[in-house]
């Protein structure tokens, strides 16, 4: 009798099992099973099917008591001809300490760079190059300071036939939630990378990055702190024109 209530009590429990399956996973709790690889990857594959990509870069750097606040805009648009044949273009600005430093201009024939201090630029042609990696990396040659990071960027989104992220923090430790991904160094911490999402109900879109990063250099206290906002869309940036009349005064070269 005892058996044969074991195995009636064992067979209903089955039953009841085998007549509730279990309930999947919200689709979002899929991506944190991903490395940071695969998980940013995908959100910049999502990123590269808007025509129009727009960058602003804010933060701080500090060297003992002196603090400097710099500032980056970047957009960039590919945008097709008649013959089907992809243009892009770009426009930067960069600022330090409240003052402009430069602006950058791809207007999908020439590649800009105008250092607003010395009222000098200098011009590349890209037209008719086929390999977005030439003129990303003439970007990236042009870009000051933590600008650099907002280039680099536009780079791994874009730059390959497929988007390619490579490792921001080496060295770093993983450190996934439902909204964030962190890429730590130290404990405590001393430098940190974290990639925001924001989910749509089917994806992850990276929205922003967020970056700080202590140390020491001959004693003295050294932190820099910055944050990336990441806006893909279908329309231009109103902040931008990817147009650049040369001054009257100026100094050419590299055309």
């Amino acid at each position: 009798m005892r058996r044969h209530g074991a195995c009636a009590l064992f067979c209903t429990v089955a039953g009841l099992a085998a007549a509730q399956p279990l309930t999947p996973l919200p689709p979002r709790l899929g991506f944190l099973r991903l490395d940071a690889k695969a998980r940013v990857e995908a959100a910049y594959t999502l990123a590269r099917e808007s025509p129009y990509l727009y960058l602003t870069l804010e933060g701080v750097q500090e060297s003992g008591d002196k603090k400097t606040p710099f500032s980056t805009h970047l957009s960039w648009a590919e945008q097709t001809d008649d013959a089907g044949r992809r243009t892009p273009k770009l426009e930067m600005v960069e600022w330090q300490g409240g003052e402009q430093l430069t602006r950058v201009v791809g207007d999908g024939e020439t590649l800009w760079s105008y250092d607003v201090r010395r009222n000098q630029y200098r011009a590349v042609k890209y037209a008719g190059q086929t390999d977005l990696g030439l003129l990303l990396r003439s970007l990236g040659r042009v870009a000051r300071g933590q600008s650099v990071h907002a280039v680099r960027l536009l780079r791994e989104i874009y730059e390959r036939p497929e988007a390619a992220y490579q490792p921001w923090v080496a060295g770093a430790k993983e450190a996934p939630v439902l909204e964030e991904l962190s890429l730590r160094i130290g404990e405590p911490v001393r430098r940190e990378l974290r990639f925001r999402f924001d989910w749509d109900g089917r994806h992850e879109r990276l929205s922003a990055m967020r970056f700080f990063d202590e140390e020491q250099i001959g004693g003295i206290p050294r932190r820099v702190e910055w944050e990336m906002r990441i806006f893909a869309s279908n329309f231009i940036p109103a902040a931008s024109n990817f147009i650049f009349v040369p001054p009257e005064r100026g100094g050419g070269g590299g055309r």
